[in-house]
């Protein structure tokens, strides 16, 4: 009876020790999944726009930020402790150009999250978002390198966005707008492209 005992102890032993082998790498992976959490004052900027070519390092309001550590048109949170001048819980674009240094662009906050969120923002302008064939404007005319939005409601809907000076259209498209999907129309360089809200995770806390 003691070795069974033995045995069934040395054999529960060898179970645990197999699950906690299997588990720390599916626990890994896990974490690999999921970004860092934002810090709790967390600020959020990303980076739209054509980047200099070779640039090495984005800075943003007296943080320097290596380039690859970004990922394109998502945001990042950033504790505001770091920074020089934002708000906890701001968001902010940084938009980038060849031809000229980059631009910070204060984004309007967004309080109802029930709502979808659509941002307008332009290298040239000014700009607007409108119902096409005559509809109604939906986010009215922006400066370049500023930013308005509009709080809606989850729908399907056409919208274009047209240069509010000279009347040129200059993009429309037919969208599904759901409830959680953010996004942003931004206008450069005569064409419109549209970014899906997205998040990084955390480039520290202070």
């Amino acid at each position: 009876m003691q070795s069974r005992s033995v045995l069934s102890a040395n054999l529960r032993a060898a179970g645990c020790a197999v699950f906690f082998c299997l588990a720390a790498p599916a626990a890994q992976a896990q974490d690999a999944l999921y970004p860092d959490p934002p810090p709790p004052d967390a600020v959020f900027v990303r980076w739209l726009g054509t980047p200099a070519e070779g640039e090495a390092v984005r800075r943003f309001m007296g943080v320097e930020i290596p380039a690859g550590t970004v990922e394109e048109t998502a945001y990042a949170a950033v504790s505001a402790a770091l920074l020089d001048g934002a708000s906890p819980g701001s968001f902010y674009t940084v938009l980038s150009s060849p031809e000229q240094p980059p631009r910070i662009v204060a984004e309007p906050p967004r309080p109802d999250r029930s709502k979808v969120h659509l941002l307008m923002s332009c290298e040239a302008g000014p700009v607007q978002l409108e119902v096409p064939e005559g509809g109604p404007v939906v986010i009215a005319p922006v400066a370049p390198f500023t930013a308005g939005s509009r709080a809606v409601n989850p729908v399907a809907a056409p919208l274009a966005v047209r240069n509010s000076a000279s009347g040129e259209l200059l993009g429309s498209f037919d969208l599904q707008l759901s409830r959680g999907r953010n996004l942003t129309f931004l206008a450069c360089g005569g064409a419109v492209e549209l970014v899906e809200h997205r998040f990084h995770g955390s480039l520290g806390a202070g």
